[in-house]
């Protein structure tokens, strides 16, 4: 068996103090060491010298910690409210998604507040009600405070840049809206709009 290469108590290996041997760990040198955060515990020593362990484990409990604090660490699966605020940062920032053009390629920005952090989207917005998701109240700007709202489906959709809004009597919904309102089927009503018909025919029962 080949002889163990002496170490003196105290000696710092990357970021671990020694403090003595340990049972080997397998077929592997096992030593007790002190991480940087002051617990003690027994790690195999060619790791410690690998530079593979990092930590006792205090730097992951740290960053778990940090995500929990809204709740949504990647264990317990994604959050809905945390969900929606990736896919808003996807949209707007990677070119790679499949709809970038329609956000980011025309424009449409994160508030850096938003985009520093997820805990401060949450202070602005709260968590989602259910069923609703995030909207800008106005189509063109971007995602922040003063422009986002939870809304319903439907009310996302009524907001969407190619719906055709009818205005009658003061009265300015879109078509979808009208349909509702009046029980007419919205596909008539779209054929109508096609064919210039001015809003009194369009609406006509």
């Amino acid at each position: 068996m080949a002889t163990r290469q002496y170490i003196v108590p105290g000696t710092v290996i990357n970021g671990f103090t020694y403090l003595g041997e340990a049972p080997d760990m397998g077929r592997e040198r096992a030593v007790f060491a002190r991480c940087s955060c002051g617990n003690e515990k027994a790690f195999k020593l060619t790791y410690l010298r690998s530079g593979h362990t990092k930590s006792c484990g205090c730097a992951r409990a740290a960053a778990n910690r940090r995500r929990a604090t809204h709740g949504h660490t990647p264990r317990v699966g994604r959050n809905s409210t945390y969900a929606i605020y990736r896919d808003m940062l996807t949209r707007c920032t990677n070119p790679n998604y499949r709809e970038f053009h329609l956000y980011g390629g025309r424009g449409i920005t994160v508030c850096q507040r938003w985009m520093e952090s997820y805990e401060n989207f949450l202070d602005d917005m709260g968590e989602r009600p259910e069923g609703m998701t995030l909207e800008r109240e106005r189509v063109n700007e971007g995602y922040g405070p003063g422009n986002c709202k939870w809304a319903t489906q439907i009310e996302q959709a009524n907001n969407k840049r190619n719906n055709v809004v009818i205005v009658l009597d003061g009265k300015s919904m879109t078509i979808a809206q009208w349909a509702r309102e009046l029980n007419l089927n919205p596909f008539r009503l779209y054929y109508r709009h096609s064919r210039g018909w001015p809003p009194e025919r369009i609406l006509a029962p």
